[in-house]
């Protein structure tokens, strides 16, 4: 999904997606279950190039399927001054960080990433055409391929959930929308 985020700061897209969206998620994801942070690399505030986590992330899943559990990176990227991709990238490590028992492990495929990049939203001009004033927000796009696991093949998945899927992104992305707004604004 996409969706443009008017008053808000590529550096509080980049806040949120760091630190705020696993305490945010069930405000926007009708399938969270729960979250959490089992490693970090690097400090974002002193440079966010060289910065990683390490997520486990759990959904609901409709009956009668298993709820599911993803273990993925968190990894941001500048591409320039007004652009960031977040990207999520799964791993496996199951001696380390096993797979939760009642769950069945789903995995982030390539793209797999949320990009903000700054723009001007709105401009306004005074009565002699001057511009006056500039209304910066975000185009916020939001792309991410699952392998759902378990028994579930792609095939499956794509004939029989694809549109379940899209209506559940596009009730996301008016509540991402929404929930951005009134956090910064």
């Amino acid at each position: 999904w996409e969706c443009n985020v008017t008053k808000t700061s590529l550096q509080q897209f980049l806040d949120f997606s760091m630190f705020r969206m696993q305490e945010l998620a069930s405000q926007w994801d009708s399938t969270y279950i729960d979250a959490e942070c089992l490693a970090t690399h690097g400090d974002p505030k002193h440079d966010i190039k060289t910065y990683a986590k390490l997520m486990k992330w759990k959904f609901r899943m409709p009956s009668p399927f298993s709820n599911r559990e993803m273990l993925y990176l968190v990894v941001p990227i500048v591409m320039d001054d007004c652009t960031t991709l977040m990207t999520y990238v799964s791993v496996e490590s199951p001696k380390r960080f096993p797979l939760s028992k009642g769950y069945v492990r789903a995995y982030n495929c390539v793209p797999s990433f949320d990009m903000a990049k700054e723009v001007i939203m709105e401009e306004e001009c005074n009565e002699n055409s001057e511009m006056k004033k500039h209304t910066k927000g975000l185009v916020i796009r939001h792309t991410l391929t699952t392998q759902i696991g378990g028994w579930v093949s792609d095939c499956m998945w794509n004939q029989l959930f694809q549109g379940p899927v899209i209506s559940n992104y596009y009730e996301e992305a008016e509540k991402v929308r929404s929930m951005l707004q009134e956090e910064f604004s």
